[in-house]
């Protein structure tokens, strides 16, 4: 039975150390989240359009969610700290859960509750706010692969709709989820056809019918809220991620070269109990078991594979269906990996805690971070208003400076590579009309100076402007030879 009380502790656990993880790690001010969080309050507060003015490669989900939260509380620094609170949460908060509903009927000692509660923690070493969106699709798919295990294990055909419920949402958080769908298609088959020996074609016929009405619901219903069409969502989050994971490619050998993968398994105890798999033991007596956690674990690594993964964040691709698989073997984990995995998690969470601690000894806040500094650097006599055209995009300086921006905040992609990504009109409609406009003042960071030569629009933009001044780690330029 569950004991009431550990579980108490395990969420007050969870909860204390997400709000200090999260506060701290918002101080580094993630690129990412700054444009997640910048973006929704452009959608929320003017008419431009996702995937139109307003750039993204990722699902609409997470815009709405963020809105939604903003709609109560307002916009600001604090305000984005809170919703990546929440997000956060929302993830441990959905492992915890799960692993109740499981292990209900399991004798769990204090120590299992413990490690349900550390080890998933510990897989925050070496992240930042730029997690968020993992975290958040992650919340779904948790969910989505527990009503998985419903059907296929425990045999209850009523998970299939919450199933496809859950999957489906995660594609709209970000598109490589539709891979889930085809894993959760191969299980129903693999296991009702073949291992239980119960073919039913009007079950799994029934499940395809389910992803195509949910998905068409979900797509017209945030079609609606968002005002996009089909064409620029196919755009942004199928052509644009094959275009980002062609300059990302390795080779196969290339994953395995990755440290934020290794510390994210190992160093965090998950090796320990992903090492169980070769325990003859826990073969022969889990035998059912055994083989969805093979099979769940080499379709993550698939996946990791197949998207040309390479951001620390981009971890939780392959972690968020490990940390599933940790949920269900902790109850069969003989006492030695659990005191392994215990002994790694506790060191992990160590070194995520110090620098924290550090800063709170030290009373850091947002006012004393390298890019609040550079902010009110550029933002001399309250000069940072809705006329700056910032190249390549910076979402915190919109949010410090409560602005609106003129272009795209994610332009970025127009002047990094030697082949730019031209198909969203709007942002080089917007190029074009800061390159037309005599005297106008832009600001550009010194990196993409340095790129100068690799990049087309970046060379023609700086051959045609001169840089007035450097302010901190940006340039601060004006257009002087102007296009017709």
């Amino acid at each position: 039975m569950i004991n009431k009380n550990y579980v108490v502790l395990q969420f007050f656990i969870v909860t204390i150390f997400v709000a200090f993880f999260c506060y701290d790690s918002i101080l580094v001010f993630g690129n990412d989240y700054g444009l997640y969080y910048a973006n929704s309050k452009v959608l929320s507060t003017t008419n431009n359009v996702l995937y139109q003015q307003v750039f993204d490669h990722k699902g609409p989900l997470y815009y709405l969610f963020l809105i939604l939260i903003s709609k109560l509380i307002g916009f600001g620094v604090y305000q984005a700290l809170f919703c990546y609170v929440v997000t956060t949460l929302l993830f441990f908060y959905s492992i915890l859960l799960i692993a109740i509903r499981l292990n209900v009927k399991e004798n769990s000692t204090f120590g299992d509750y413990l490690i349900m509660a550390l080890v998933p923690l510990a897989t925050l070493i070496n992240q930042d706010s730029n997690i968020s969106i993992q975290l958040f699709q992650g919340s779904f798919i948790l969910w989505g692969l527990y009503f998985l295990y419903e059907e296929i294990i425990l045999l209850r055909n009523s998970s299939i709709l919450f199933q496809v419920m859950f999957f489906s949402l995660s594609i709209y958080v970000r598109i490589d989820s539709v891979l889930f769908i085809f894993f959760s298609l191969f299980c129903s088959i693999l296991y009702n056809w073949i291992i239980n020996k119960k073919p039913n074609m009007a079950i799994l016929v029934r499940k395809m019918i389910y992803y195509l009405i949910v998905n068409l619901g979900l797509f017209l219903f945030l079609k609606i809220i968002f005002n996009y069409n089909f064409q620029d969502f196919f755009i942004h989050n199928y052509n644009f991620n094959k275009y980002y994971s062609s300059f990302y490619s390795g080779g196969f050998f290339s994953y395995f070269d990755k440290p934020f993968i290794i510390n994210s398994i190992l160093v965090s105890g998950l090796g320990a109990f992903l090492s169980q798999f070769f325990f003859k033991d826990f073969l022969e007596v889990r035998s059912g078991l055994y083989l969805f956690c093979a099979l769940l674990f080499l379709f993550a690594v698939a996946i990791f594979i197949y998207t040309n993964s390479n951001k620390n964040y981009h971890s939780f691709v392959l972690l968020t269906p490990t940390l599933f698989i940790l949920i269900m073997i902790i109850p069969h984990s003989n006492v030695v990996v659990r005191k392994i995995a215990f002994l790694f998690s506790i060191m992990s969470i160590y070194m995520i805690t110090l620098p924290i601690l550090k800063d709170i000894k030290n009373i850091r806040t947002y006012k004393n971070s390298t890019l609040y500094k550079q902010f009110t650097l550029l933002n001399k006599n309250n000069s940072f208003d809705n006329n700056n055209y910032m190249v390549g995009g910076q979402g915190w300086f919109y949010i410090f400076s409560n602005a609106i921006p003129v272009q795209s905040l994610c332009d970025w992609w127009l002047f990094t590579n030697k082949v730019p990504f031209l198909e969203n009109e709007f942002q080089v409609s917007g190029l074009k009309k800061l390159l037309s406009s005599k005297d106008k003042i832009f600001y550009v960071h010194n990196s993409l100076i340095e790129n100068e030569g690799k990049n087309f629009l970046l060379t023609d933009l700086l051959n045609r402007s001169t840089i007035i001044s450097i302010e901190g780690d940006y340039a601060k330029c004006k257009i002087v030879t102007t296009i017709k």
